[in-house]
């Protein structure tokens, strides 16, 4: 039996050792390959993110209003695809113009900005008392800051393009989810059919309470998180409109998005905000900045705990790390999927470090 399992394994370490061989020696054919596995997957990956994200609902409605699943269903996607349509027939038209108007008003925006800070900051005796160094690259700084602004345009033009791009499979995963949520109890049973067959009882079943933990966090995270970055964009809107800050709009759709970023989310999108009002209106940046802290200190000491409560169960310096660590290994999606990602790896050390005592009569 011994001799028998040492053969597995050295059959199995030499079948690793020659595909990593082959993939040393055949980089650019195994890259075509994972591409083209790729885009026969996107679909699949984009059908089970949105029955992911739609389940909540789904489970709401039934639970709630007593309907079956196929009305159920039909109330879902009505609603989304009505939201799509709203979006595609107003708020992307009125986006797209903010951007061309920005871009085209660009120059004379700069010169404004530029014009505005020399009379009342550099001309002024503020910086010679204030920061000798901030006196003598401030020209600098503003061009750096400019450019960062620029930078940022094109990437959020780069990825819209991306996005159009993705349209079919979005479309394609967008039908399939629809199967995927009307015949969810199936899949899931017979995927724990398939569990149990390969991994026996007691393996499947720490599997299975680890998916559901999993599930759990993460849905009530992303659901609890895109409610209060919706209500934080809505607010932001009207608050601009009272305030008279141009390009409210897209400024509170980049507000709305980053603020699905714990902690760091709100000055990530504050920047550029309050960029693309300084070179139309120093003044108003000024008024933007300030209005940006207290509906962040309003989220984060009210709207924020009462959505989301103790979700994730992480103290502020837990969370902090895992947007760092999220953030440095994944980008943006990382700093927001890190923290329910460190929620879960959190819960099972203290499972495992409660078991080790136990064992030990601690």
């Amino acid at each position: 039996m011994f001799f028998k399992e040492k053969t597995k394994y050295y059959i199995f370490m030499l079948l690793i050792a020659f595909l990593l061989f082959k993939l040393v020696n055949n980089t650019e054919f195994f890259i075509q390959k994972l591409n083209f596995f790729t885009s026969l997957i996107n679909p699949f990956v984009w059908a089970f993110a949105i029955a992911y994200l739609l389940n909540p609902i789904m489970v709401y409605f039934e639970n709630n209003f007593k309907i079956k699943r196929s009305l159920s269903i039909l109330l879902i996607y009505f609603l989304l695809l009505s939201i799509i349509n709203f979006t595609i027939t107003i708020l992307t038209p009125r986006i797209v113009s903010s951007i061309n108007d920005l871009s085209k008003n660009m120059p004379n925006y700069i010169n404004t900005a530029q014009s505005w800070i020399n009379n009342n900051i550099i001309k002024s005796k503020l910086l010679e008392y204030s920061n000798p160094y901030l006196k003598q690259n401030i020209n600098t700084i503003i061009n750096e800051a400019l450019n960062f602004l620029n930078i940022t345009s094109s990437n959020l033009v780069i990825k819209a393009i991306n996005i159009t791009s993705n349209l079919f499979n979005a479309v394609l995963g967008l039908i399939i989810s629809i199967y995927l949520l009307k015949d969810k109890e199936n899949l899931i049973n017979n995927t724990e059919k398939l569990l149990y067959a390969l991994k026996g009882k007691e393996k499947s079943n720490k599997i299975i309470n680890f998916c559901k933990l999993v599930n759990r966090i993460f849905s009530q995270y992303i659901v609890g998180k895109a409610i209060d970055s919706l209500i934080i964009g809505i607010l932001c809107f009207i608050g601009l409109l009272i305030l008279k800050i141009p390009y409210a709009l897209l400024i509170s759709i980049i507000i709305g998005i980053t603020n699905m970023i714990p902690y760091f989310g709100p000055f990530i999108g504050a920047v550029p905000a309050i960029l693309i009002t300084l070179i139309n209106n120093p003044i108003n940046a000024l008024w933007l900045g300030i209005f940006i802290f207290l509906l962040q200190q309003f989220d984060g000491l009210y709207l924020g705990p009462k959505i989301l409560g103790d979700k994730v169960g992480l103290s502020p310096l837990w969370i902090i790390v895992a947007v760092i660590i999220g953030g440095g290994a994944f980008g943006l999606a990382g700093m927001f999927l890190g923290v329910p990602a460190m929620a879960i790896i959190k819960i099972q050390l203290e499972k495992y470090i409660n078991s080790k005592l136990n064992t030990k009569n601690y």
